[in-house]
């Protein structure tokens, strides 16, 4: 009997989250404002897009790609809608590792002997 209640517990607690888990979605924004989060589904904001049992990286809207500041300094593996959500000026492309020539580090001179590096 003891055997039977110690089982039985076990199966309720493992068989519990697997209902949780078929409610998660990838969210464009969330209730709270944040971006390209992977969490329940109720936390989405509708007015937003909603990828439903996708991951975010698998999703469109929160593909990983290179986030250009308008300064021009390159952020790698940045969700498109975290990107496109960060300001006036912010551009995403589809360069998850920022394999473009203007996110490349050259040295730069700027008098007869000095050198920087740009990015």
């Amino acid at each position: 009997m003891v055997y039977l209640i110690i089982c039985m517990t076990f199966t309720i607690t493992l068989v519990a989250p697997v209902s949780a888990e078929e409610n998660l979605a990838c969210c464009q924004q969330t209730n709270s404002g944040e971006t390209c989060r992977y969490t329940l589904a109720d936390e989405c904001d509708s007015t937003y897009q909603v990828g439903a049992f996708q991951f975010c990286e698998d999703s469109n809207f929160c593909k990983p790609g290179c986030c250009i500041s308008p300064e021009g300094s390159c952020s790698k593996q940045v969700g498109r809608a975290t990107c496109e959500a960060a300001g006036e000026g912010w551009r995403w492309t589809d360069s998850a590792n920022c394999e473009l020539e203007q996110c490349q580090k050259s040295c730069c001179v700027l008098a007869e002997s000095e050198c920087t590096f740009t990015t």
